[in-house]
């Protein structure tokens, strides 16, 4: 047994045990074997057990024995939650409708226990503490996996995009969950007050720069551009920073190789110039949007559109299956409208507060983790919606991660400033009976001087 599978299975076991008393260990554990995947990475080492199902049985005991210290979440998480939700029961009733069942049971499943973990970390994340170790252990986990990638390129001098596979992954949707772990390292980046825990967000991030690059997805090139703008645009203009953002684009500006350039730059050729791949995209955008225009409310299932699209396609198919490669028509062929605009408010309903909020936070002596993760959601999530137009990751769960990290976020900073609100008051109603204290004290050395009558 390899050292990696010693280190993985001890884990394990500290994290499920310790975690029944402390659901954020748990929940630290989960995210462990979310960003590194070890049943894939030591397939070969490990034994076969689920270990995340043990590790969200584990959270759920805590997160009910420790029911009377969850924090309040505010509007906006409360919100979210709802949407979410509201999304869930569409996919529900997709399920019941779906022409395939058993097809779109395969959506069904995964669908619920990412919904289950996110109000369980929304549960058990109560402390700046907890959510700033969730966000490191994202970024050093999907930091070692893109360090890993890394050395593969340069040990072999390529890596055959074509049959990528990691986890149930191909190139394109192992890119896009790349993404929202990006948002995080340069949030981080921006944010540590240690410059030494800068340097490791940054070098994390120039890390998963290369492997986006490496993995030439046109889509998740696109979005990891949008991130790098966002993030240039909103952060905070201090010394540090723009050291850091220098740095960044210097890494980027070297990285970019000419095969990098040329797979980028073929997204914006005209029509005519335009390679299968890339022609085929509105083709099935256009599929997609005649689908959901047939079947507006409910859509046809879970995964069911890939069925439907031959019969909308405007060209030649060599199969009677073809995927929609787009997150929005896959939501909305699926599940209509009805799970269509609550996955959509999911996102963008956060993202809208986060906008709002950015000024408060930057500006204010937040801890780092509310800072971090704020900042996140507000480079992430449009990144990671702009490359999923390119190809559909539902079913991956950084992207829930990101933004059920920006709502504990949230929880926290109002549950904060209700506190400070309170030994506010505390502090005005003992001010004030000080007064009055000292006016009666007076009042007893000198009775015959007239006195005030306060409300």
């Amino acid at each position: 047994m390899s050292k990696g599978a010693v280190f993985i299975l001890a884990l394990f076991g500290v994290t499920a045990v310790w975690g029944i008393l402390q659901p954020a260990i748990a929940f630290f554990g989960y995210t462990v074997f979310v960003t590194t995947a070890p049943r894939w990475t030591w397939r070969f080492s490990l034994p076969e057990i689920e270990f995340q199902n043990f590790l969200v049985g584990s959270l759920i005991m805590g997160v009910l024995l420790g029911a009377k210290r969850i924090i309040p979440f505010n509007a906006v998480s409360r919100k979210t939650l709802w949407f979410l939700l509201a999304y869930l029961l569409a996919v529900v009733v997709g399920y019941s409708t779906s022409d395939n069942p058993e097809q779109s049971y395969r959506y069904l499943d995964p669908t619920w226990k990412i919904v289950l973990v996110v109000i369980l970390g929304l549960a058990s994340l109560d402390s700046n503490r907890s959510v700033l170790w969730i966000l490191w252990t994202c970024v050093i986990g999907q930091g070692w996996i893109a360090y890993e990638n890394n050395m593969t390129y340069l040990t072999y001098g390529y890596i055959r995009v074509g049959s990528f596979y990691w986890a149930g992954l191909d190139s394109n949707t192992f890119s896009i969950m790349t993404l929202p772990f990006m948002a995080m390292a340069i949030a981080l980046a921006l944010y540590s007050k240690n410059t030494a825990a800068r340097l490791i967000a940054l070098g994390v991030f120039v890390l998963q720069m290369h492997q986006l690059m490496i993995m030439q997805s046109r889509g998740t090139f696109m979005g990891g551009l949008l991130l790098a703008l966002i993030a240039l645009w909103f952060m905070p203009k201090s010394k540090g920073n723009i050291a850091v953002a220098i740095l960044a684009i210097g890494a980027g500006v070297i990285l970019a190789g000419p095969s990098v350039i040329e797979e980028f730059n073929s997204s914006f050729k005209e029509q005519t110039e335009l390679d299968a791949s890339a022609d085929s995209r509105f083709k099935l955008w256009s599929a997609g949007t005649a689908i959901i225009a047939d079947h507006p409310i409910f859509g046809v299932g879970p995964w069911m559109g890939q069925f439907y699209v031959p019969r909308y396609y405007e060209g030649d198919l060599n199969s009677g299956v073809k995927a929609l490669h787009n997150l929005f028509f896959e939501v909305g062929t699926g599940m209509g409208l009805l799970g269509l605009v609550p996955f959509l408010a999911f996102y963008w309903f956060p993202w809208l507060a986060h906008l709002r909020m950015r000024r408060t936070y930057q500006n204010s002596d937040r801890h780092v983790a509310i800072k971090a993760s704020s900042f996140a959601c507000l480079c992430g999530i449009p990144a990671y919606w702009l490359a999923s137009m390119f190809s559909s990751a539902a079913l991956i769960e950084s992207s829930y991660l990101l933004v059920m990290l920006g709502c504990c976020a949230m929880n926290i900073a109002s549950k904060e400033q209700m506190d400070m609100d309170k030994e506010a008051e505390i502090q005005d109603q003992e001010n004030w009976d000080n007064f009055l204290d000292k006016e009666q004290d007076q009042w007893i050395e000198e009775p015959d001087k007239p006195q005030e009558v306060y409300n």
